[in-house]
């Protein structure tokens, strides 16, 4: 079994300015070349530029991206790799006309004050986009955007600037990192690709290379983008937990566990390295490393119920069931809308093993957590793991009969329930027990086992012919060896009969 991803911390290198503690390392961005700065743009304007005041930005969408992922926007070496994206590489920029220095000038006197005008900017930049215009006034149109958030509207005009100066190195990076922000991770592998190609690329275009083939499934292809990140980038250890989850995915848990381990030297007090390394050992079924693991993560605030829940199961595999029960009830604590079924699960696991005392402390945990919230279908699987438990702790007949007709008020068409009822009144209610048998047998997945049970209480009644031609019917459902040889011996106890009565 493969667990999800639950870490991948702080890969997404995309554009900062999408939070607003990120605009600072952002808005010395905004000169298209370092020509054009020296030349236009008076030191009263590029000194500010350099501190510009935040701006309220939309939220960012809801995407495939991990809150831990998104926290790259606010690491130092991402700010620094931000601002040198920005800074003109002369060799291979494109030229700009007289005209266009100077719209795009009056764009970057706009975000450099301390009440940056985005929306007066972004109108500016778009009106200087002229069909014949600059790469590097569509590349500032689409930087614009990009700070406000506007990642998908940004990549065609990023693709734009690239398409008419296809050596734009910084044009094809910020391409890549939008790309990222907006999930469009075939685009930033081709971004991220293209500047490797025109030899660019540092350990941040590595590491987007490696998220984009890892958020598109191809492990190996991240696996090998990650190592470059790594090298290229030796201090940065989230290239290290790319390279882990790649692992991951190709279920090559022990490398991941190697990995994870140095990480956590570094990082001891990090509750996601604890979980993850925690779901590689379950998945080599060393559970009880797999079990220290999920209770440092709960330690460290990082429990979910999910992961209380794994535990809980780790726990009852080692039959330690007290710790499991409390482990599941933890999880429901947590939150009180987690699945049941696994725990309930388990508690069928416990009565088996005769754990009865964590299977009532289970079972209370459950009730007094979920209460009436507990949809039917849980609310079915819970009456039947109670109905197991009167039955294995002997509560009496009619413990167990109570449970049962909860069920059958439940769901009147519930066949197992009908068919147990029925075998609890068969010998001392022979009619009432065939009354539930009949219901029963209406329902064609319970009726080869109700016609069967049927036969059972007839044929104590010495109603030989009667039970005979039920337990053909039952054979004509479901073929059975036991069956055949019980219908033998009561055609022949009829046969008996018959003759006796002649």
């Amino acid at each position: 079994m493969r667990y999800p991803t639950v870490f991948l911390s702080a890969l997404v290198l995309v554009t900062s300015c999408t939070h607003q503690r990120d605009l600072e390392a952002s808005r010395v961005g905004l000169r298209a070349t370092s020509r054009f700065v020296e030349n236009e743009v008076a030191p009263a304007v590029a000194e500010p530029a350099v501190a510009m005041a935040a701006a309220a930005l939309p939220k960012p969408q809801d995407d495939f991206l991990t809150p831990s992922e998104r926290a790259m926007f606010a690491s130092p070496e991402f700010k620094k790799r931000v601002i040198a994206s920005w800074s003109s590489e002369s060799d291979i920029e494109p030229e700009l006309s007289d005209d266009e220095r100077k719209r795009l000038v009056s764009v970057l006197e706009l975000v450099s004050s301390d009440s940056p005008d985005w929306s007066r900017a972004e109108q500016l930049a778009r009106e200087a986009r002229q069909p014949d215009c600059s790469a590097s006034v569509d590349f500032m149109f689409a930087h614009v955007l990009a700070q406000q958030g506007k990642h998908k509207e940004a990549l065609p005009i990023y693709q734009e600037a690239c398409d008419k100066f296809p050596k734009f190195r910084r044009a094809w990076m910020a391409m890549a990192d939008a790309a990222v922000q907006a999930n469009e991770f075939d685009i930033a592998i081709l971004g991220a690709s293209k500047v490797i190609s025109l030899g660019g690329g540092d350990g941040i275009l590595w590491g987007i290379l490696g998220l984009g083939h890892f958020k598109k499934d191809r492990p190996l292809s991240a696996e090998s983008a990650f190592r470059m990140a790594m090298a290229l980038d030796p201090a940065n250890g989230k290239w290290k937990q790319g390279l882990a989850e790649s692992f991951f995915a190709q279920e090559r848990y022990l490398d991941a566990i190697a990995l994870l381990e140095e990480l956590l030297r570094e990082q001891p007090d990090s509750a996601e390295l604890w979980l993850a390394q925690g779901r590689a050992y379950a998945n080599v079924e060393n559970f009880a490393r797999a079990a220290e693991n999920f209770e440092v993560v709960d330690q460290l605030g990082g429990a979910t119920a999910e992961t209380l829940g794994l535990l809980g199961a780790i726990y009852a595999k080692q039959e330690l069931f007290t710790l499991s029960a409390a482990a599941f009830v933890r999880a429901f604590e947590k939150d009180r809308r987690a699945p049941i079924s696994t725990a309930l699960n388990v508690a069928r696991f416990m009565i088996g093993a005769d754990a009865i005392e964590d299977v009532r402390t289970l079972l209370r945990g459950i009730e007094e957590t979920r209460g009436d919230a507990l949809e039917k279908q849980d609310k079915q699987a819970l009456l039947r793991v109670r109905a197991s438990l009167a039955v294995a702790t002997d509560a009496g007949d009619e413990e167990h009969a109570k449970i049962l007709n909860e069920l059958i008020e439940l769901d009147p068409l519930d066949g197992q329930a009908l068919i147990l009822l029925g075998r609890h009144h068969a010998r001392n209610e022979p009619q009432r027990a065939i009354d539930y048998f009949e219901r029963a047998a209406s329902l064609p997945e319970f009726a080869a086992d109700a016609k069967i049970r049927h036969g059972e209480v007839l044929a104590r009644e010495h109603r030989y012919s009667e039970a005979a031609v039920l337990l053909r019917a039952a054979l004509q459902i479901k073929k059975s060896d036991n069956v055949e040889a019980f219908l033998k011996d009561i055609e022949r106890m009829a046969r008996l009969q018959s003759n006796t009565s002649k």
